[in-house]
């Protein structure tokens, strides 16, 4: 080591007012003042090899000028170690493990070879790792994960393990990098300083973390944190490894790896792309948070967790596991529940980055991702440009934050959470068909039931993926709101007979959400010659009357439409499965796409319609011609079950969707017969204020069919129709 070399590595640890002695001939002599004891150094050169002699004449040797920076007189790295294990022992379910995939320089790798390249030795150059991938990803989560593992490594086998330093910008602004790390080293309570810690890296005892890189903007946007990041690159000079962190959006919009390039001559620049966890990784995953494994062989699983669904990211698995099966979801669909939480992770960041009120900043970000995707349905498309989403946010927040908080988001729209980098460089698009349309969904209720009728309406097709989604999103609106949403959008076309598609898609809508249960409509609304492309129905029954109404494809999979009364009505197209009910009338079908646990089989001659659809109109069980659609228990029987399978319990709630059927007068009936039979479960689950009751009802589908080989449920839907048909008589007696 030159004397210049002895300088800049040892002198940041000497005490304030204190003077470092450095004599070198064959050997390196230093004197210098840490913590208010002298200390006297012997270098061997070029051996490296260290002699420390302390004040009171103890004398330690170490081997190489690395392991006397770590050791206790120095950086103490080992106890530094120690309090990061005992920081995250603190944390509420510790640190989970994903089998994470990972993309490394283009090519597919695994986490062990991601975990070697970021712990590899500098050989001369400077390596930054850049850690990217979407919002949700686990960018902050692998992070974490790698400084516990680099504390441990550690702590436990005494190996000369690079811990890792991990700064959070938390919504902050790096206007010096140096005043980032002091808190954070001051936060663990490390014995080296700010001022060490480029010597530690240097010397590769310490890995710099910076993670959300992409939040670190100011109103001039990212100069200042390139500045700070480009002169702590010049203090490790050629040596060490720092990681950064930040969504893919981010460094893809700021040109950042020709920025870096061309900042820096002398670095390697290694690219990690984090993927998410594989379906099976994450059932596996799962199981050991509690989830039983039926729940994860379920065709709600099947659904959630295939391959590229978003839920398959960390953070969405995250909140998954928190509910620990699906009857959790409370009657909320697991789209709304992951999508709701993200917003309001999202504020949260927001929140810290500007001067704003969480619950401000999430009610602004949900206006905003409506009008986008408001926008994209007016369009036709599936993408938004971030000059536009610029204006959004503008329009959104102008007034109510401060013009230089106004410039920071303006400077950092391409990376907003949950609209996610398409392949043109300057677009977004929600990072899934199935949350695109869950905001449509509230973005049409909404404008509607404000007395607007949204130009999406008159220019897209709502097909039947849009509809679905839609039947199902309503269910946990209120019902006044959506009994106004029908009655605005009802006497708009009625107003209007546009050319445009306003009022296929406003039909279409109108008699999808009829699957809404209603708490103000006294009467059965009706609905007259009206031509609609699609339409699905789930779970509730419509109470309605349609007359001369032609629907060219109706999905009504395990729905109850034994309320709805079809006068003149046709059906081009009708998707049902055994679950499905009708009532004493029936519209003209010319063709059915019946579905039997996954197989789907086509029904084309009148006959076989005929005869499949008086099985439906009949309820199971029931002998003699009377009309057993009409007794009231069979009926809530069939709703109770049909709910219960789309989402697994009911909540004991009476402003609930589905717990107003258990305000039926006569659930307390149907409730004694089931519980006697050992089919009724009630579960006390707590819900964001008082525990909550939720009711489930066990193997409901064979309870609306009983197969052949299931007498008890045979047995058990026996004995209810015939208490229906008992209680029928006496109310016509």
């Amino acid at each position: 080591m030159t004397e210049e070399e002895i300088r800049r590595d040892i002198a940041p640890f000497i005490d304030p007012a204190t003077e470092l002695l450095v004599e070198v001939d064959s050997m390196a002599t230093i004197g210098l003042c840490r913590q208010g004891e002298l200390l006297r150094l012997k270098v061997e050169l070029p051996s490296g090899r260290v002699t420390l002699t302390s004040q009171d004449g103890r004398v330690d040797q170490y081997p190489t000028i690395q392991s006397l920076l770590a050791s206790r007189v120095f950086a103490d790295l080992r106890s530094f170690a120690a309090s990061q294990i005992r920081v995250q022992a603190t944390r509420q379910g510790g640190l989970d493990t994903f089998n994470t995939q990972f993309e490394m320089d283009g090519r597919r790798t695994e986490r062990a070879e991601v975990l070697q390249e970021v712990r590899r030795s500098s050989t001369g150059r400077t390596r930054v790792v850049v850690i990217d991938g979407p919002a949700g990803i686990g960018k902050t989560h692998f992070l974490e994960r790698l400084a516990l593992d680099q504390a441990e490594a550690l702590s436990l086998d005494g190996k000369s393990s690079p811990l890792l330093l991990h700064i959070s910008s938390r919504g902050s602004r790096l206007s010096n990098l140096r005043d980032v790390i002091a808190k954070t080293t001051q936060i663990l309570r490390a014995r080296f300083s700010f001022e060490e810690v480029p010597v530690l890296v240097r010397h590769e005892l310490l890995l710099l973390a910076i993670d959300g890189f992409d939040e670190l903007v100011d109103a001039d946007g990212y100069r200042d944190a390139w500045l700070s990041l480009s002169e702590f690159l010049d203090e490790i000079g050629g040596a060490g490894t720092v990681l950064l962190a930040g969504r893919d959006t981010f460094f893809d919009q700021q040109g950042f790896y020709e920025r870096l390039h061309l900042a820096q001559a002398s670095l390697d620049v290694v690219h990690v792309r984090i993927l998410p966890v594989e379906p099976v990784d994450a059932r596996n995953w799962l199981l050991t948070k509690g989830w039983k494994r039926e729940a994860l062989e379920s065709d709600t699983a099947e659904d959630a967790l295939r391959i590229g669904s978003y839920v398959l990211r960390p953070f969405f698995l995250t909140e998954l596991a928190k509910l620990g099966d699906w009857s959790a979801l409370n009657g909320v669909s697991l789209r709304r529940r992951l999508v709701e939480r993200f917003i309001m992770r999202e504020a949260r960041i927001l929140a810290e980055g500007v001067a704003l009120n969480e619950d401000l900043a999430r009610d602004k970000l949900e206006d905003i991702y409506r009008d986008v995707a408001l926008d994209m349905a007016d369009r036709q498309a599936d993408t938004i440009d971030i000059e536009y989403l610029s204006l959004l946010f503008e329009v959104a927040l102008e007034g109510i934050i401060a013009d230089d908080d106004l410039r920071k988001i303006r400077h950092k729209i391409g990376s907003i959470g949950l609209l996610e980098r398409d392949e043109r460089e300057r677009l977004r698009r929600f990072p899934h068909q199935e949350v695109f349309h869950f905001v449509l969904s509230g973005g049409l209720v909404s404008e509607v039931r404000q007395g607007r009728t949204p130009p999406a309406l008159r220019h897209c097709v709502l097909g039947g993926d849009f509809l679905e989604v839609f039947s199902e999103e309503i269910q946990a609106e209120r019902a006044a709101d959506i009994d106004t949403f029908i009655r605005r959008l009802k006497a708009s076309l009625e107003l209007e007979r546009a050319g445009d598609r306003l009022s296929d898609n406003g039909a279409a809508l109108i008699v999808t959400a009829l699957s809404r249960p209603s708490t103000t409509r006294q009467q059965p609304l009706n609905l007259e010659d009206l031509s609609v492309s699609e339409v699905c129905w789930v779970n509730s029954a419509p109470v309605a009357v349609l007359r001369n109404v032609t629907i060219g494809i109706l999905d009504a999979r395990s729905a109850d439409l034994t309320s709805v009364k079809f006068r003149d009505c046709t059906v081009a197209t009708l998707t049902g499965d055994q679950s499905t009910r009708f009532g004493s009338s029936v519209p003209a079908i010319g063709l059915v796409r019946k579905e039997d646990n996954g197989l789907v089989t086509v029904l084309r001659e009148p006959r076989q319609i005929g005869e499949w659809m008086e099985t439906l109109s009949r309820s199971l069980g029931i002998e003699d011609d009377s009309p057993g659609d009409s007794w009231p228990l069979l009926k809530l029987l069939d709703r109770v079950c049909m709910k219960v399978i789309r989402q697994f319990a009911i909540r004991e709630d009476a402003e609930d969707e589905g717990g107003m059927l258990l305000e039926d007068p006569l659930w307390p009936e149907l409730e004694t017969i089931l519980d006697d039979a050992g089919r009724l479960e009630r579960i006390t689950k707590q819900m964001g204020g008082p525990a909550g009751v939720l009711v489930r009802i066990k193997n409901p589908k064979a309870l609306l069919n009983p197969p052949a080989k299931d007498p008890g449920s045979l047995e058990l839907r026996r004995r209810i129709v015939e208490r229906a048909r008992q209680l029928s008589d006496l109310d016509a007696g």
